[in-house]
Order: C-alpha cells, then structure tokens, then sequence
C-alpha cells in the first residue's frame, strides 16, 4: 500500500480516501489493541508508515482524517 500511494495520482487516490482511511484506521485500532496486550508491533509501525505516505500524496485532503 506504501509503494501504491506513492506512486498513485493525488485525482486517483483521492476517490477512494475514505474507504482507504477508514480500513487503515480500523487497522491501526487492532494492532494498537495487540501492541498494549501481547507487545506486538510491526504491522503497527508499517500501518502508520502507509497512513504517512498516503497523506503525503493527498496533502490538504487528509486534513479530515488527521485527529483519528
């Protein structure tokens, strides 16, 4: 998902953003849930890499996802 977003066209990646999100999120929550109970970590830290590089790509556009 990394090397998608950033390769993909901000017009392109900007009509799924929402749905991207909100599984990336949905993501992020399980894996912080694993972190505090069985101190797991790496798919969290590439999940919060993924939700960089897709802000990068779409910049102003994430400003509704930022506090999540």
């Amino acid at each position: 998902m990394v090397n998608f977003s950033e390769s993909c066209p901000k017009d392109i990646l900007k009509a799924y953003l929402t749905p991207i999100m909100t599984k990336l999120g949905d993501i992020l929550n399980d894996k912080l849930n694993a972190l505090v109970n069985d101190g797991k970590k790496l798919v969290l830290e590439q999940i919060v890499t993924t939700i960089a590089s897709v802000a990068d790509t779409v910049e102003e556009l994430f400003v509704p996802y930022y506090d999540r």
